[in-house]
């Protein structure tokens, strides 16, 4: 006797959905990375909240790498997926996850910081360079994932008599 059941389906590598993302942030990071050092070398930056400048730089990586690997895995999930209202809820479900991963890397790293006894200058150049680096990578981020759902063919409505 048959299972009438369907197959569970395989989970779906994230390595192709990694694929269209990664380019888009190493180039933010690039960029990023070519603003804060042109801002130590102009004097933008004070050398003594430059470290703290490159650890909310390097925060805001880890939280969109962490970000990332959510989109990749339902961006892979969901390749076969055609429903547009479907794939719009998970969207934004998935930036929320991101926003949610993000809020909780800037904590940890200010809770972490805080507690080390730090200047308040310092608390504020990881701050900013945090916001900033995490802007320009979530602007990377939305322009890769609509660009993704935007080349992905959509369902062909059934007409109805």
């Amino acid at each position: 006797m048959t299972d009438p059941r369907p197959e569970p389906a395989h989970p779906a590598s994230a390595a192709p959905a990694l694929r269209w993302f990664t380019p888009g942030v190493i180039g933010a990071a690039v960029v990023a990375t070519a603003v804060a050092v042109l801002g130590q070398q102009v004097g933008l930056i004070p050398a003594d909240v430059g470290a703290a400048v490159w650890l909310g730089y390097g925060c805001a990586l880890l939280a969109v790498v962490l970000g990332s690997l959510a989109y990749a895995k339902v961006g892979a999930k969901s390749s076969a997926e055609r429903d547009p209202h479907l794939a719009s809820t998970r969207l934004q479900g998935l930036l929320g996850a991101a926003f949610v991963v993000k809020v909780a890397v800037f904590g940890a790293g200010f809770a972490a910081l805080s507690l080390s006894d730090v200047k308040f200058e310092f608390l504020v150049a990881f701050a900013l360079a945090f916001a900033g680096a995490a802007l320009v990578l979530q602007l990377v981020t939305v322009v890769q994932l609509a660009r993704s759902f935007a080349s992905r063919p959509r369902a062909t409505p059934v007409q109805s008599r």
